[in-house]
């Protein structure tokens, strides 16, 4: 079965669109692939993340908090992942397809240029 991961903050609510999307990716899949909405956010915030992610209409079949989400993915074999930090998936192979979202924590809408540090991107 196919495996999707998808992270929370800067992807699913990055504005409207995104919301909208992410919500119909998440039905029109439910029944074809597991969904895993995966976030970096504390455990203690569980119950609120659940309450934006039924604000958003977001199906899922698991709900990950974790600060590895690298190796939760691998753990779990989810084969695409959506989200928007490159630090989440610089460890992961090529065998999973990344999905990443423009939004001004990673790119410059005035430049029109991707945003990276020195561990994450090299100049070419």
């Amino acid at each position: 079965m196919l495996k999707i991961g998808i992270d929370i903050d800067n992807t699913i609510n990055i504005d409207d669109n995104s919301a909208s999307f992410f919500s119909l990716l998440t039905h029109s899949f439910k029944d074809k692939a597991e969904i895993h909405v995966i976030t970096r956010r504390n455990l203690s915030g569980r119950d609120e993340t659940i309450r934006e992610l039924d604000y958003y209409n977001i199906y899922y079949d698991f709900l990950e908090m974790t600060e590895h989400k690298a190796r939760y993915i691998l753990a779990k074999g989810i084969s695409i992942f959506f989200e928007d930090t490159d630090e989440y998936f610089q460890d992961l192979g090529k065998n999973v397809l990344v999905l990443k979202p423009r939004e001004s924590g990673n790119y410059d809408f005035n430049t029109r240029r991707w945003l990276y540090d020195g561990k994450t991107g090299k100049e070419i």
